[in-house]
C-alpha cells in the first residue's frame, strides 16, 4: 500500500471481503485524512470505515465516520500499530452509528498511541477497546464526548489518560437516523471544545 492523503472526500458505499471497507492504508507512509466523510462502507473482517495497519503515523481532522459495518471488529476504525511505535492524532472528528459483532467504534491494537481532542465517539455498543499482543496502547482523551465516559474505554495493556474536560451525555445530533450529525444549538458539545 501507499501513503494515503485525502482531503474533502466522500468515501461511501464500498464493500471489502477483507480489511478496510472504506479505506485501507499500510506501512509505506503517513495517512492524512482531513474534512472527509467515511460512511456506509462494509468490511467482512476489520475496519468497516477505516483500517490502518503498521503505519508511520496518521492524522485525522474534521472527519465524519458513520454507518459503517465490520463483521469482526472496528465498525468505524481499526488501528493496528504492528508492534511498532506510531501515533494517530485524532482531532475534531465524529464517530457514530457504526456496527460490528466486536467493537463498533474504534479498535486499537498492537502498540499504537492515540491522541483524541475535540471529538465525539457515540456508539450503542462498547465504543472503544484496546488490546495488544505484548505491546502497550496509550490513549489520551480530552475535550471530547465519549459514550459512557471513561467506562467506554476498555484497555488490556497500556494507559488511558483521561482529561478533565471530557463529557459523556447525549451529543444531540439533529437527525442521526437520517445521517444528519450536525448538532442542535443546545448540544452539550457546543462551546465546550478546545480552541484550535
Amino acid at each position: 500500500s501507499f501513503p494515503t492523503r485525502r482531503s474533502s472526500d466522500l468515501i461511501s458505499d464500498n464493500y471489502a471481503t477483507g480489511k478496510g471497507g472504506g479505506i485501507k492504508s499500510g506501512s509505506d507512509g503517513p495517512t492524512v485524512l482531513i474534512n472527509c466523510t467515511i460512511k456506509n462502507n462494509q468490511s467482512q473482517t476489520r475496519g468497516g470505515g477505516i483500517y490502518l495497519d503498521m503505519g508511520q503515523g496518521a492524522v485525522m481532522n474534521n472527519c465524519l465516520v458513520t454507518n459503517n459495518e465490520a463483521s469482526e471488529t472496528g465498525g468505524g476504525l481499526y488501528l493496528a500499530g504492528g508492534g511498532g511505535v506510531w501515533s494517530i492524532d485524532f482531532f475534531n472528528n465524529t464517530v457514530a452509528n457504526n456496527i460490528s459483532d466486536g467493537i463498533s467504534g474504534i479498535a486499537l491494537y498492537q502498540g499504537a498511541t492515540m491522541n483524541i481532542i475535540n471529538s465525539i465517539i457515540w456508539e450503542t455498543e462498547p465504543i472503544m477497546e484496546t488490546s495488544s499482543t505484548g505491546h502497550e496502547n496509550d490513549i489520551s482523551i480530552d475535550y471530547s464526548l465519549i459514550a459512557n465516559g471513561i467506562n467506554g474505554v476498555n484497555i488490556y495493556e497500556g494507559n488511558v489518560y483521561w482529561g478533565a474536560n471530557n463529557i459523556s451525555s447525549d451529543p444531540l445530533f439533529c437527525n442521526a437516523d437520517n445521517s444528519d450529525f450536525t448538532l442542535y444549538d443546545n448540544s452539550p458539545c457546543v462551546g465546550t471544545g478546545q480552541d484550535s
